[in-house]
């Protein structure tokens, strides 16, 4: 699963890390800390244009934005930052329909956000040259303060959800309530969470359909999974040390001391201040494997302490799903992920599966870039989805024109 990624793969979403926003006391951007009043879900608290971007094909304008959310963790009103781009020209009359993206796994520190380094988001440019609008969300505390949770799947999906809620309140008849929902690899699973909450949390949002490629399917065993021989250097113990962490906001009293050796512990306590790459790249340098670095059983008792939070919220979606699968994928691999396409099916959800041969994780979502831009433009219209729930392995289509 997560476990096994490889680093040099990840950077098709780990943007290169740039200077921060000026910062303030307490090394948080003043941009990103909000001390008012509790912040109203889903409304922009402030926004700032960004300068020019012109690597992001189709954008019309991009804004750094801090809008209102509820924590994942606990339910408290709090400030998530995010991105709002809009597309050339003038919108269509209701509007532009939107997009909501969620991004990959970049770290759980602050600058590690994509709203902080500007990198990373070029493929919203897809989305923009075809006529969306686009908001991208941080996630919970990431880039504002507080541990980012990773992969809590509430967390994740209540941020996608009410930055979409935020650009669609930010711009009144320019932006329209026509949203469509995607995201790859971690953020392949907050689309997918974001589904699952929608019809309560967010009901009235209308979402159209939902785009998930990479997505991981977290069940019993899922964080013992690896691609990497146990005594062999592996970079995806980044992705151990981050869910540690995220365990440990759940269960203070889970000691890293009795999940990581004495070896790995130094790099388990800067987990929380390194980028993935950054923390990846230092696994390598330190040579940890899995076996030298986790203790006996340490991925089971972290796993019983936090699967709850890890899982999907519904399986059952009220709106047509397109998951986008590498055959060769061996960062989320492509068997859960057919697991998963499988078990949502069951539920009663209206998936669309394809399965594209040889493509890794990286490959799979841009193999998946023609079919996510046209069924989400059949979803607009209310078009039948044809059901795909066992997807045979075919060679990908083309990028988009």
């Amino acid at each position: 699963m997560l476990l096994r990624a490889l680093a040099l793969v990840l950077c098709l979403t780990v943007p290169a890390f740039a200077a921060p926003p000026p910062t303030g006391d307490g090394g948080v951007s003043d941009f990103y800390r909000w001390d008012g009043a509790p912040p109203a879900v889903g409304k922009v608290l402030r926004q700032e244009e960004l300068p020019a971007m012109p690597w992001i094909r189709g954008i019309g304008s991009a804004r750094r934005i801090l809008y209102g959310s509820a924590s994942g963790i606990d339910g408290r009103p709090i400030a998530v930052s995010g991105l709002l781009f809009l597309p050339r020209g003038a919108p269509p009359e209701g509007g532009w329909p939107l997009l909501s993206w969620a991004h990959g796994t970049v770290g759980v520190a602050d600058r590690c956000a994509p709203s902080w380094v500007l990198r990373g988001i070029t493929s919203v440019g897809d989305w923009l040259a075809a006529g969306y609008a686009v908001v991208a969300s941080d996630y919970e505390g990431l880039g504002t303060p507080g541990l980012h949770p990773y992969l809590d799947k509430r967390a994740e999906g209540q941020g996608v959800l009410d930055a979409a809620r935020a650009a669609i309140a930010a711009e009144p008849g320019r932006i329209a309530n026509r949203v469509v929902i995607a995201g790859q690899s971690q953020g392949g699973g907050a689309a997918l969470a974001a589904a699952g909450l929608a019809p309560s949390y967010a009901p009235d949002l209308a979402v159209a359909a939902v785009i998930a490629t990479g997505a991981p399917y977290m069940r019993a065993g899922a964080l013992q999974a690896t691609g990497v021989p146990p005594d062999f250097p592996d970079p995806g113990l980044a992705y151990a040390f981050y869910v540690a962490l995220t365990a440990r906001l759940h269960a203070p009293d889970l000691d890293p001391a009795t999940l990581f050796t004495e070896a790995a512990q130094p790099l388990a306590a800067r987990a929380a201040g390194l980028c993935v790459l950054e923390l990846a790249a230092q696994v390598m340098d330190a040579g940890l494997t899995r076996s030298a670095a986790l203790r006996p059983g340490a991925e089971a008792r972290v796993e019983a302490r936090i699967l709850p939070r890890l899982e999907y919220p519904s399986l059952r979606f009220a709106m047509p799903v397109f998951m986008g699968i590498g055959e060769a994928d061996r960062d989320v691999a492509a068997l859960g992920q057919l697991a998963l396409l499988r078990d949502a099916c069951a539920a009663g959800s209206r998936m669309q599966g394809r399965l594209y041969a040889g493509m890794d994780h990286g490959g799979a979502f841009r193999a998946s870039r023609r079919d996510a831009l046209d069924f989400a433009a059949r979803a607009l219209q209310a078009a039948t989805v044809d059901p795909e729930c066992d997807p045979a392995a075919t060679p990908p289509g083309g990028p988009p024109p």
